[in-house]
């Protein structure tokens, strides 16, 4: 499910465990931390399904969609650094 929600706020407030930024195109949200670190796609498990899933977001403005997903390492950037953050969690899970 996907929910869409304006806030006005200064950068940086956390508000009900959402974390507010900015980057140049648009405001972006995004939990204030995975249920495990490098789960991209968010199913408790990092492996070979979170890295196609930052592939295919590779570039991206983080503002669209659920691009803010793909940006595991919190820059703001969908890059290889978030490629290599994952590879780091691989074969890890929730407890």
């Amino acid at each position: 499910m996907n929910v869409s929600i304006a806030v006005e706020a200064p950068q940086g407030t956390v508000i009900d465990g959402w974390q507010i930024t900015e980057t140049p195109d648009a405001p972006v949200y995004w939990p204030n931390g995975w249920p495990i670190d490098g789960d991209a796609n968010m199913d408790c498990r990092v492996n070979i399904l979170d890295l196609i899933f930052i592939r295919n977001k590779l570039n991206q403005p983080v503002g669209t969609g659920d691009n803010w997903q793909a940006d595991v390492n919190g820059d703001a950037r969908i890059n290889i650094l978030d490629l290599i953050f994952v590879r780091n969690k691989l074969n890890t899970q929730c407890p």
